[in-house]
């Protein structure tokens, strides 16, 4: 995949998933911020947080808490955003106070479909015409933190309290409560002892049709909790943001 030539990024938190990105981005200049006392060939390691001026955009590889404790430095930066753990959007209080900082910010708040196909068709459909999301994710034992010998459902319920009791297996879900609503997203979390992937079952009704949507992604080598795609999905964000492409899909 050709990457962003141009473009000057900062990475927060440069685990696989940020390491992955700055080996197949191919940007004109990395940052990274990270709280480990670590070293990356190719990047520029910041000992303190802050944006520099340089800097095209910040791509968040972190956490949720992490989204929460440098958002808005970002916003007062003006700098364009991606997020990957948008569980932190599912703290309402703080995707208020978000929101409303973003429209008197510059930035641009990107959020990549990630590990789930079919979010573009949610998009096209959007909040008043979706009227109701499932998702199901399946998910390895071990990924979740436990020891199974039979599938067992870990959670049922709304995303918002989804993404709040489990902030790092349900990214996925937070995104469609953000295009949707978190009130209209159902989900059912399963672990399940004979997976060695994760799977996300989507279903879709709205008022002109009925979609569902299978995948079955590949863990990251060194986090089972994220899938491997997420760095790709997010390169394939900011390349759209870069404009360099002559031919647009989806």
């Amino acid at each position: 995949m050709q990457g962003c030539g141009n473009v000057r990024v900062l990475i927060v938190g440069m685990g696989n998933i940020g390491r992955t990105l700055l080996e197949i981005g191919e940007f004109e200049k990395v940052y990274f911020y990270d709280t480990a006392d670590i070293n990356v060939r190719g990047a520029i390691k910041l000992a303190e947080f802050f944006v520099p001026e340089d800097v095209d955009a910040v791509v968040e590889c972190a956490s949720s808490e992490a989204v929460k404790k440098f958002s808005f430095d970002i916003l007062e930066a003006g700098k364009d955003f991606l997020v990957l753990s948008t569980s932190a959007f599912a703290d309402r209080s703080f995707r208020e106070a978000f929101f409303e900082r973003l429209q008197r910010s510059t930035s641009r708040l990107i959020i990549p479909s990630g590990a789930v196909g079919g979010l573009d068709v949610v998009v096209a459909l959007g909040k008043d015409m979706v009227e109701k999301v499932l998702l199901e994710t399946r998910k390895p034992s071990v990924s979740l933190g436990m020891e199974a010998s039979e599938q067992r459902v870990v959670f049922e319920g709304n995303a918002e309290n989804a993404a709040l009791l489990f902030p790092k297996n349900m990214n996925v879900a937070a995104t469609l409560g953000l295009v949707v609503g978190f009130e209209k997203v159902h989900v059912r979390l399963v672990a399940d002892p004979w997976l060695s992937y994760n799977v996300h079952i989507l279903t879709v009704e709205s008022k002109i049709g009925k979609y569902r949507f299978e995948m079955e992604n590949f863990p990251s080598p060194s986090n089972p909790k994220t899938s491997a795609i997420t760095a790709y999905s997010a390169l394939k964000s900011l390349k759209d943001r870069c404009g360099e492409s002559k031919i647009l899909i989806g």
